[in-house]
């Protein structure tokens, strides 16, 4: 791919496969023809294509076989949305949700436990089953869609499920991101307890109540800034793949530029707009 632009600086990304600065994108649906647009224009930032919760029950097996190779394609692998395993896990279906993974081309899944409660040791030993029977890649998920976990009760249960062979594990938005207020505090405990590469940051989504786009926007910016553009961020809307790019290589909105060699003679170091003040003059 030859870029636009290109006597412009800007830092660019790592080739795939990336270990970090991982973007997961969420797929509600996107069909063929725009997901073919889609990783035309900006593929090159994905690596992980999630099929939002049950929605490969909902398509024809020929027509999802096709998206997910198309994505693979692009040096993307896809996988299907950790609550349609639970979903499966819970009618008793865990066997046969894993080797239709593996016959639909799917490489890669998600284990989580958002909605369905998995007794003693069931899911660690989930994540160990699809590994070791199915040969699949698996991401961990820990946290709730929905309340705040104890810090404590999240690094145990990342531990555990790398410790059971998880790849990378997710950490929910509403644990990193209460009550449309960032924590950076739960960031900076993670970050003393488990390498940061093993983590992706989960942006929050319209399923999380009173959570707005400018607060998404929000969150993007932040663990950009708190943990620098290798950060791995998921559950990305396709129209923000090259939104949280710009935020990586410094070329988006809400980015400071350092002054050039201690100087900054245009005084355009930072054209970010500020708002103002409840106090300010009108």
């Amino acid at each position: 791919m030859t870029l636009a632009y290109a006597e412009i600086p800007a830092p660019g990304t790592a080739p795939k496969p990336r270990s970090r600065r991982i973007t997961m994108m969420a797929d509600w649906g996107i069909p063929i023809g725009a997901q073919r647009d889609l990783l035309c224009m900006g593929g090159t930032y994905v690596d992980l294509a999630k099929i939002a919760v049950g929605l490969s029950r909902l398509l024809d097996r020929a027509y999802l076989m096709e998206k997910i190779a198309r994505y693979r394609a692009h040096g993307i692998e896809a996988f299907p949305g950790g609550m349609f395993l639970e979903y499966a896990f819970y009618h008793g279906r865990s066997e046969e949700f894993l080797r239709e993974t593996r016959e639909l081309g799917y490489t890669l899944i998600e284990v989580s436990d958002n909605t369905v409660h998995f007794p003693g040791d069931a899911k660690y030993a989930l994540i160990r089953r699809a590994i070791d029977g199915y040969g699949l890649t698996v991401l961990g998920e820990t946290g709730s869609k929905h309340v705040t976990t104890d810090t404590a009760t999240l690094i145990a249960d990342i531990h555990r499920c790398l410790d059971a062979g998880s790849a990378k594990v997710f950490v929910e938005a509403a644990d990193v991101f209460t009550g449309g207020e960032f924590r950076p505090d739960v960031i900076t405990t993670l970050a003393t307890e488990v390498p940061l590469d093993a983590l992706i940051f989960e942006l929050p989504g319209k399923w999380i109540r009173n959570i707005h786009q400018h607060q998404v926007h929000s969150l993007m910016v932040r663990l950009v800034e708190v943990l620098g553009p290798d950060a791995n961020i998921a559950n990305v809307f396709p129209e923000d793949i090259l939104v949280l790019e710009s935020l990586r290589q410094g070329l988006g909105v809400n980015v400071k530029l350092p002054p050039k060699d201690g100087a900054d003679p245009e005084g355009q170091a930072d054209r970010t707009p500020r708002p103002r003040s409840s106090t300010s003059a009108s």
